[in-house]
């Protein structure tokens, strides 16, 4: 069990109530949301990295190519 700040009134409630016992916003559909939010993250940041990888693939396959025909 573990304690987390409530997202509408900043109060340490635990990370398995349901809602928060001051406000009563619901804890577990925010948790949800939040978890969904950093595996989109995730995705979008290994993208990022495989379209620099292949951005660095290609850069790198021109120069040899470009060395090749000049000298």
């Amino acid at each position: 069990m573990a304690l987390i700040n409530c997202i509408d009134c900043s109060k340490n409630i635990s990370d398995k109530a349901h809602t928060c016992p001051e406000c009563g916003c619901p804890i577990q559909h925010t948790l949800a949301e939040i978890k969904k939010a950093k595996e989109k993250k995730e995705k979008n940041k290994l993208a990022e990295l495989d379209a620099l990888k292949q951005f660095l693939y290609f850069t790198i396959g021109f120069m040899i190519l470009y060395y090749l025909f000049i000298y």
